[in-house]
């Protein structure tokens, strides 16, 4: 979202910068990639409507009218959000580079959180998921075939 802006940012700046893509489904059993294709609507809609990138009252907007959606009642809320490609892993602090990089996994429910892999090539992802969700997801055999659960940090 950065690159979206439309605002003057340096390539690695950090900082509280925030969007919000909101995808919603009824059914039970949930299609992963009706699911990402309604995401990559979302996302075409926004630089549709904000070809010049966004003012600060379309950001409060958009986190308030997505407050009142995740405080609803009945609704399960599943958040995610990606650090991927920030240069953590060139940060040198004095001692060298780091050998792993990892976020603090926050302590709300159904967050996920996804940054690079230390060699580029991959993603590492940090679910907070309910305990029965977590099971449903251990067992996915074909997760499994793509992806490895709790590897070493090294």
């Amino acid at each position: 979202m950065r690159k979206r802006s439309g605002q003057p940012l340096t390539e690695n700046s950090l900082g509280n910068f925030v969007w919000y893509f909101a995808s919603m489904t009824m059914e039970i059993e949930v299609d992963i990639q009706s699911l990402v294709a309604k995401f990559r609507k979302g996302i075409e809609e926004f630089k549709e409507k904000y070809p010049n990138g966004v003012s600060p009252q379309d950001v409060c907007q958009t986190i308030q009218e997505s407050g009142n959606l995740m405080t609803k009642d009945g609704i399960d809320n599943y958040s995610c959000s990606s650090w991927c490609r920030f240069p953590f892993y060139e940060a040198n602090f004095g001692w060298g580079k780091p050998s792993w990089v990892s976020i603090r996994t926050m302590a709300a429910k159904n967050t996920i959180q996804l940054t690079d892999a230390r060699d580029g090539k991959g993603i590492e992802v940090s679910l907070a998921l309910k305990e029965e969700d977590m099971a449903i997801i251990g067992s996915n055999e074909e997760l499994r075939a793509y992806a490895s659960l709790n590897p070493a940090a090294i």
